[in-house]
């Protein structure tokens, strides 16, 4: 039995129809199963499942909501990956909180994090993928070292391959490691001072050789959280980003929430809670965490929410991603532009990685054409934001490009609030668009590369997202197959 579990598990991951996905019949007598033939019939008329695992039922509801016979299956296998090899829940509910704020632009950014450290009286939880030992990154260091000798908690966790290697690396290349400078001395002196210093994924060992710490998180004394696509680096504060800011214990909990998930991976102990019960007065502003994770099948989190925001559009669609290659996502900004929906996309004319850039420039085309607004903003930004209607928002570290969707850890927050979302707007979206030339289909190709360089770039995205894909399935197979021999799988 433990054979044929594991051989189940194998097959549903790897996109193969299965016992467990095929035949559902209920030990009430209904007969549920679902054939090639027999699936037509049943669409559009919920199925009967009975007596049978969450897996089972959510395969009969995507098939009886109407999709195709390959959804089930894709739905399948996606329900076993999430109820058999990961502990992944739902995306976080809203939460009312005090304040929420957006800011935009590097200087602003750091100004605000900035001032957070010298207010903080207890803990300061700090994430970032990079924080590197020059200007900028030292300026944020001795923020948090004056923080550290005033006596608050700082814990500060940078990615692996990127903290601990690439740039001190740069570091060596440049001759500054021989002078004691640069990142590996900013993280010693950050040491010398108190801060406890770790690397995210660092013991990690998964299949992918992009996978990584993506998140970009400051959570100051259990009452107040940012969330952003900014690091401290010279490089990073030339570009273009954004940040959102929230007051309140409950929305600080939950950023802290995540953090602790990767302290706590990477060695460190859990701090204690230090989270102020307060009362918000209504009505408030509402704010939520959607944090994605490839290690617990979390990953498509931030795209599906985004899809689900841009389909319940009425009014306007506002996007600035900087890495925006995902091919469902453009599709669903054509469809509501096509409706007759205002959808406003800024094009990252001078985006540093070409691949992402080309694959993007693929899709401009087809936008303009379905009455999609294209602006290319004048430099590079690092934005990963979008809001909808003037009434929800979303800004943090979330990029909408698969082939980092499946292999990054991101976290965005997401708001409800009519003023808020109008301050973003006003100060990112519509700033921003000011500030860019329009495209049309007449000038286009003056602001994309070659159409071959388009058709390569985007050939190399697909493929690498393929692979990284077929990994995650391969993974999820072996885990649960090993899991299944062990004695550890639930009766389907």
């Amino acid at each position: 039995m433990r054979a044929r579990y594991a051989i189940s598990a194998l097959t549903l991951a790897l996109g193969a129809p299965a016992w467990g996905a095929l035949d559902v019949s209920g030990s009430s007598g209904t007969a549920t199963g679902i054939t090639a033939a027999a699936a037509p019939s049943a669409i559009g008329a919920p199925i009967p499942v009975s007596n049978h695992s969450p897996i089972l039922e959510e395969a009969a509801a995507s098939l009886g909501s109407g999709a195709s016979l390959s959804t089930l299956f894709d739905g399948s296998r996606k329900a076993v990956s999430r109820a058999l090899f990961s502990q992944a829940k739902p995306s976080s509910a809203y939460v009312p909180v005090r304040q929420v704020e957006f800011w935009a632009g590097s200087p602003r950014i750091e100004k605000g994090l900035l001032d957070m450290a010298a207010r903080a009286t207890s803990r300061l939880d700090v994430e970032f993928m990079e924080f590197r030992g020059d200007t900028h990154g030292m300026k944020m260091a001795r923020a948090l070292m004056d923080a550290s000798h005033r006596g608050v908690q700082v814990r500060v966790l940078v990615d692996n391959l990127y903290g601990r290697y690439i740039y001190p690396l740069h570091d060596l290349q440049d001759g500054k490691l021989a002078l004691g400078q640069g990142t590996a001395a900013m993280y010693d002196a950050m040491r010398q001072a108190g801060i406890d210093v770790r690397y995210s994924n660092a013991g990690r060992k998964g299949f992918f050789p992009l996978e990584r710490d993506h998140r970009k998180v400051f959570v100051m004394d259990g009452t107040e959280g940012v969330a952003t696509g900014y690091m401290p680096n010279d490089e990073n504060y030339s570009w273009h980003d954004a940040a959102a800011h929230v007051v309140g214990s409950a929305a600080a909990m939950r950023l802290a929430h995540h953090f602790d998930k990767h302290w706590t991976a990477a060695g460190g102990a859990k701090a204690k809670d230090i989270f102020p019960k307060e009362t918000v007065p209504s009505p408030a502003p509402k704010a939520r965490v959607v944090a994605t994770d490839p290690n617990l099948n979390s990953q498509w989190r931030i795209r599906e929410s985004a899809l689900e925001h841009i389909h319940q559009a009425r009014r306007n669609i506002y996007i600035e991603n900087c890495y925006f290659t995902d091919g469902k996502v453009f599709q669903a900004l054509e469809d509501a532009a096509s409706h007759g929906i205002d959808v406003r996309f800024i094009y990252n004319e001078h985006v540093n990685h070409k691949i992402s850039g080309g694959a993007e420039a693929w899709h401009l085309k087809k936008l303009l054409q379905s009455g999609v607004k294209v602006y290319a903003y004048p430099r590079m930004f690092h934005t990963k934001a979008m809001s909808v209607d003037g009434r929800w928002g979303s800004v943090g570290s979330g990029n909408l490009m698969p082939l980092l969707e499946v292999s990054q850890n991101e976290l965005n927050v997401e708001v409800q609030d009519a003023a808020a979302v109008a301050q973003l707007d006003r100060d990112l979206f519509l700033k921003d668009i000011a500030d860019s030339a329009p495209l049309t289909l007449a000038n286009l190709q003056e602001h994309v590369p070659s159409k071959p360089k388009q058709a390569l770039y985007q050939g190399i995205s697909v493929a690498y997202y393929g692979y990284e894909r077929g990994a995650t399935f391969v993974k999820h197979a072996v885990q649960g197959a090993i899991h299944a021999l062990r004695g550890g799988l639930p009766t389907l």
